[in-house]
C-alpha cells in the first residue's frame, strides 16, 4: 500500500483522484483512500445520487441513490474500475433552499488497488486558517488543481468554506480576506474532489454557495462514519432504510434493532414555522439504558436551522446484535442556542428514543 505524502502529491494527484462517471451522463470526482486497503473512494453524496439534466442544467436530488453497476471510476492513465457498492451518509439531503447537507459518500470498488497511491483523511479539527490544495475533474478544463485558504468560519461543524480572495475584498462573514492570492473556484465536475491539508483529505468539494464562496464537507466531522464503512464491520444490505423525518409525526420514537450492522434512527429539531434567521445549537447523545458504542454510535456537534427553513435532522446509528435484551433508551440533548431563547428556567431540551430488541423468543 502506498500512502501519499507531500513529496509525491503532485505526481500522484492524477492517478489517485478519480473521475466518477455514471452511465446516465452525470459525473464528478473522488479520491482513493488508504482506509479499507485501497478499495474505497471518498466523494460527494450528490455525485452518486440521481440528478436530472434539464434546460437549466443539473437539478440535484437527494434520492434515489443510483445503482453501483451504473458507475465506473477512471484516472488520467486510462485505467478504469467497476463499483461494487455505494454508501451515502444517512442524513444527506437537499434543503428547501437547494443547499446540500451532509454531502459525503463512499464508493467501494470491485477490487483492491494496492499498487496505487492512496490518501489518508485529516482527523484534526484545526482546519480554519490553513491553506489547502483543491483538486478534481472539470468538464471544461480536464484535471484541475489549485491552492485555497480555509479563511471563512462556519457555525456548522460539518462544513468548511473558502472564498475567492483575489476577486472580492471580504468574505461572507465580513472578515478581511487572507491567505493565498489568486484563489480559484470550483468548476462543474469537481464535486467530490479532495481538499488537502498536509497531504490528507480535509474537505470534499460540495458546491459553490455563491459566485465567490466554495463550500466543502468537513471530513473530520465524518471520520467515525468513514471508519465504520471502510472497516467492513457493518453491513446494511439487508437492513431497513428509514427516511429522514420532516414532521414530528414522522419521527420513529421506537426503532427495531437489527441483527448485524446498523440501522439509522433520526432525531428532529424543528419549529412550526420557517425561521427568519439562522438558529444554531449544540447537540449530543446521552446514555439511558442503552450504552454508546455498544447499542448506538454516539454523536455530538453543532447544528443549524438555516433561515427560511423549519427543521434539521440528526442521525444516529443503532447497532445490531444477536443478544436477548430488554427495550433500551437513549436521548439527544440540545442547548447553547444562538438566534433563539429558551423559556425561562430551561437550559436544555431532551428527546428520548427506544431501541426495541428483536432477539427474544416469542409466540404470537
Amino acid at each position: 500500500m502506498i500512502t501519499i505524502t507531500e513529496d509525491n502529491d503532485k505526481n500522484n494527484f492524477i492517478t489517485s483522484v478519480f473521475k466518477v462517471y455514471c452511465s446516465n451522463g452525470q459525473y464528478g470526482s473522488g479520491s482513493l483512500l488508504s482506509l479499507g486497503g485501497n478499495q474505497y473512494v471518498l466523494t460527494a453524496a450528490h455525485v452518486v445520487c440521481e440528478n436530472t439534466n434539464g434546460f437549466l442544467g443539473w437539478t440535484i436530488k437527494s434520492t434515489p441513490t443510483l445503482r453501483p453497476e451504473q458507475f465506473t471510476c477512471y484516472n488520467s492513465l486510462g485505467d478504469s474500475w467497476q463499483v461494487s457498492d455505494i454508501y451515502v451518509f444517512p442524513n444527506y439531503h437537499v434543503t428547501p433552499g437547494f443547499s446540500l447537507a451532509d454531502d459525503i459518500a463512499l464508493i467501494k470498488l470491485a477490487k483492491l488497488l494496492p499498487l496505487l497511491p492512496a490518501y489518508e483523511i485529516y482527523r484534526d479539527t484545526n482546519e480554519f486558517g490553513k491553506e489547502i490544495t483543491t483538486a478534481g475533474w472539470s468538464g471544461k478544463s480536464g484535471f484541475v488543481q489549485f491552492n485555497n485558504s480555509l479563511d471563512m468560519p462556519s457555525s456548522d461543524t460539518t462544513l468548511l468554506y473558502y472564498d475567492d480572495d483575489s476577486t472580492i475584498p471580504a468574505d461572507r462573514n465580513n472578515l478581511n480576506s487572507v491567505g493565498v492570492d489568486n484563489e480559484d473556484l470550483l468548476e462543474p465536475g469537481m464535486s467530490g474532489g479532495p481538499n488537502l491539508i498536509d497531504s490528507k483529505i480535509a474537505g470534499i468539494n460540495s458546491m459553490m454557495e455563491s459566485t465567490y464562496f466554495g463550500r466543502l464537507a468537513r471530513v473530520s466531522a465524518y471520520a467515525s462514519w468513514i471508519d465504520e464503512v471502510t472497516s467492513g464491520k457493518y453491513s446494511t444490505k439487508d437492513n431497513p432504510v428509514y427516511q429522514p423525518p420532516k414532521t414530528k409525526a414522522e419521527v420513529m420514537l421506537n426503532v427495531p434493532e437489527v441483527n448485524n450492522g446498523y440501522v439509522v434512527n433520526y432525531f428532529l429539531a424543528s419549529f412550526n414555522y420557517a425561521v427568519s434567521t439562522d438558529i444554531t445549537f449544540d447537540y449530543k447523545t446521552v446514555d439511558g439504558t442503552a450504552l454508546e458504542n455498544h447499542d448506538y454510535t454516539p454523536v455530538s456537534g453543532r447544528a443549524t436551522i438555516h433561515k427560511g427553513e423549519s427543521y434539521v435532522v440528526i442521525p444516529v446509528n443503532i447497532l445490531g446484535d444477536m443478544l436477548v435484551e430488554n427495550t433500551e433508551t437513549f436521548s439527544l440533548e440540545v442547548n447553547n442556542f444562538v438566534g433563539y431563547t429558551l423559556p425561562d428556567g430551561i437550559i436544555k431540551l431532551v428527546a428520548t428514543h427506544n431501541i426495541i430488541d428483536n432477539d427474544a423468543f416469542s409466540i404470537t
